[in-house]
């Protein structure tokens, strides 16, 4: 019995998961954006694991995910777009942490691979998660391409 209460919620565990990604991946499809694909953005002065432990000590993530599009701005040009969800115990958790959505790890300087979108970038809350959309040109950013793209997103999300 203790077996299967036990797949039973590694099952919901991963069904939950699967159904979120699924979720933000129909969403960003839905605001016109192509090419969907798992982010590799990596950090350049720090590890990927030492960014993800800080991420998770510093803001009490428990879980995020990452996915890159193209989505065409006013300008009528496709851009790379990095789209993140990232999930928290509780609202409060995830209301103290949009207001930091552009904090970097104190390893990591402005100009790296993965720095750019994440200072390029807006966010809002739904419930336990906050979701971000983050450029990698200035440009696009300044034309307020990112806050068309994140209001959209927030219109499919909610």
């Amino acid at each position: 019995m203790k077996t299967m209460m036990k797949f039973s919620g590694l099952f919901i565990l991963l069904f939950t998961f699967s159904t979120s990604a699924q979720n933000l991946k129909t969403a960003i499809a839905s605001i016109g954006c192509k090419q969907i694909k798992v982010s590799d953005i990596k950090p350049m002065n720090i590890s990927q694991s030492d960014f993800e432990n800080w991420q998770k000590q510093t803001f009490q993530i428990q879980s995020k995910q990452s996915f890159i599009a193209k989505c065409k701005a006013k300008d009528g040009l496709f851009y790379k777009v990095l789209f993140e969800e990232e999930t928290f115990a509780d609202k409060s958790t995830a209301s103290a942490r949009l207001p930091k959505i552009k904090q970097l790890p104190p390893k990591e300087h402005d100009k790296s691979d993965l720095a750019v979108p994440i200072l390029l970038r807006e966010g809002f809350q739904f419930k336990n998660k906050i979701y971000t959309v983050g450029n990698f040109a200035y440009g696009v950013y300044l034309e307020g391409n990112v806050k068309i793209w994140r209001d959209k997103l927030q219109k499919k999300i909610r």
